[in-house]
């Protein structure tokens, strides 16, 4: 899983003074990507369980869809609230591009509650096209990047 498109989280959250993952691999995407054709993104368990174990109010989803709203337009696609959080946790387990053309990333329920070292895998329909595996591969490095906000109680 060695290449150079991994994202660190020192790198991700290097203007966080606050930052609680230091030095850690916390997603990277399925390698070589295909140009064309649906892929994979691996997640952190650990980060994942941590996502899973911090609550969110809805004010903070809604807040960060509002975010994720405007990501959509600057990346000129036609999709709204494009991130579906697990309960009321911090997790993500789907993200849409545009979510009545099927064009998703997302994770199965009960992949994220195994226990396991593995990582989380989350799998992608209807993400054919460059422009699309690029926007959906911004849309997860923006739930991450965002993370602190989010769990901070941020407002857009």
């Amino acid at each position: 899983m060695n290449s150079p498109y991994i994202y660190q989280y020192n790198k991700l959250f290097n203007s966080i003074s606050d930052a609680f993952f230091m030095d850690r691999l916390i997603w990277q995407p399925e390698l070589p990507l295909r140009q064309a054709g649906d892929f994979k993104i691996f997640l952190d368990r650990v980060f994942a369980q941590e996502m899973l174990c911090a609550q969110l109010p809805t004010m903070s989803r809604e807040a960060m869809n509002k975010m994720g709203n405007e990501e959509l337009k600057r990346l000129r696609e036609v999709g709204t609230n494009p991130f579906m959080f697990y309960g009321d946790t911090c997790f993500v387990n789907q993200i849409s591009l545009n979510v009545g053309k099927g064009l998703t990333l997302y994770t199965e329920g009960h992949d994220v509650l195994r226990q396991t070292n593995e990582p989380v895998i989350y799998e992608t329909h209807n993400v054919e096209r460059d422009y699309q595996i690029q926007g959906i591969v911004h849309l997860f490095n923006f739930w991450i990047q965002h993370t602190p906000d989010i769990l901070n109680g941020f407002k857009p």
